[in-house]
């Protein structure tokens, strides 16, 4: 059961929240830590990792960056090593009443775990938040702020080796299934690759065969993305062009 304690609205809710000195330059729509345009919404923080050794609970937000935090959570590339890196469950954010749900995998190492923004920091982003850019699910070519789109991620805690075991996926589940509940205009889900698919499937029950911009008419719409991450992108898998022409059919179904 979910004891989510809020102020006023019952509808939405963030379920997850930062210190209150972070990122406080990017504007409410773009940060996953402010009320999204929802008055009086009190925020959450889940405790530390969405790893086994933890419970499924929300607590009050932490103070302060902890160093008891996993060293795959700590590591830094040489780029970055003046930068404090976020290394906390990287929460939700977009427009509480979106049309699209977008779902993706767990945050990069030194992406979203870097910055505390979902796909913001590396590659991955870059070619996401263009193609919402194209598309017209975003109002800037950066994703700063989202129009009638909500990202989250199968997993909030950026795992070893951008994998994340299925005992994280679990502990992360009930987020997404309170999530999916919360967004009560959602017509279009878009699952970024085959993880986030699966994951879907087995909150909704239904089942379906993954495939780049295959369309699976449930309700809400199901459209399979492969994931923009640099793998994909560098090889050719995942063309800027393939990517555009998923959220172009995610637009003509919102």
């Amino acid at each position: 059961m979910f004891s989510l304690d809020c102020a006023e609205s019952k509808r939405t809710r963030s379920l997850f929240s930062t210190t209150s000195r972070a990122r406080a330059s990017i504007s409410a729509n773009s940060n996953p830590c402010a009320s999204v345009k929802v008055s009086a919404m009190r925020l959450y923080h889940y405790e530390r990792t969405c790893g086994a050794s933890t419970a499924n609970r929300f607590v009050r937000p932490l103070p302060a960056p902890d160093r008891s935090l996993p060293p795959h959570r700590r590591l830094k590339r040489r780029a970055y090593l003046d930068q404090e890196y976020w290394g906390k469950p990287v929460p939700s954010f977009g427009d509480p009443n979106a049309r699209l749900l977008i779902l993706g995998l767990a945050p990069g190492a030194h992406g979203a775990n870097r910055t505390g923004r979902m796909f913001t920091g590396d590659k991955s982003g870059v070619f996401l938040y263009r193609a919402l850019y194209e598309t017209g699910f975003a109002t800037t070519i950066d994703g700063r702020e989202l129009k009638g789109a909500y990202i989250t991620a199968s997993a909030h805690c950026a795992p070893p080796d951008n994998k994340p075991t299925r005992e994280e996926l679990a502990n992360c589940r009930p987020y997404l299934e309170q999530e999916l509940k919360l967004l009560k205009n959602v017509k279009v889900v878009v699952a970024l690759g085959r993880i986030a698919f699966d994951t879907y499937l087995t909150i909704t029950g239904q089942k379906a065969k993954f495939g780049h911009h295959a369309v699976h008419n449930f309700s809400p719409i199901l459209i399979a993305s492969y994931h923009p991450s640099q793998q994909n992108t560098s090889t050719g898998r995942l063309t800027a062009e393939m990517l555009r022409e998923v959220f172009e059919t995610a637009s003509r179904h919102t």
